[in-house]
């Protein structure tokens, strides 16, 4: 999110406080979200612990057999709070700003203005 995104959404979080699911600043990247940072979208990670993720990720060996319930679970209750938090609060997100690589008044498909 832009700038104080972060500090408005901290005071609905407070339900995590016990599952040690740290709020990290960043930025998005991957084939999956990257293409939304030039459309300004506020993005919220909920990851409580990567250290396995690359083991397997997008590999044949990744099968249901090899989720962690306790993993899954803090999950998904971190996405359900976040979720719930950001309906919640009287106003949005503020969006992150232009990213440096593209000009500001660049085209942008239609779906995505």
């Amino acid at each position: 999110a832009g700038e104080g995104g972060r500090a408005l959404l901290r005071p609905w979080l407070s339900a995590l406080d016990g599952l040690e699911i740290p709020l990290e600043d960043g930025d998005a990247s991957g084939a999956d979200l990257g293409p939304m940072s030039t459309s300004q979208v506020p993005l919220v990670l909920v990851h409580p612990d990567g250290t396995h993720y690359f083991d397997i990720h997008h590999s044949a060996a990744d099968t249901f057999d090899k989720i962690d319930p306790e993993n899954l679970a803090k999950n998904s209750a971190a996405i359900a709070v976040v979720a719930w938090a950001l309906a919640e609060m009287p106003e949005p997100l503020p969006r992150p700003p232009q990213p440096e690589h593209e000009p500001q008044d660049a085209p942008r498909p239609a779906a995505h203005r």
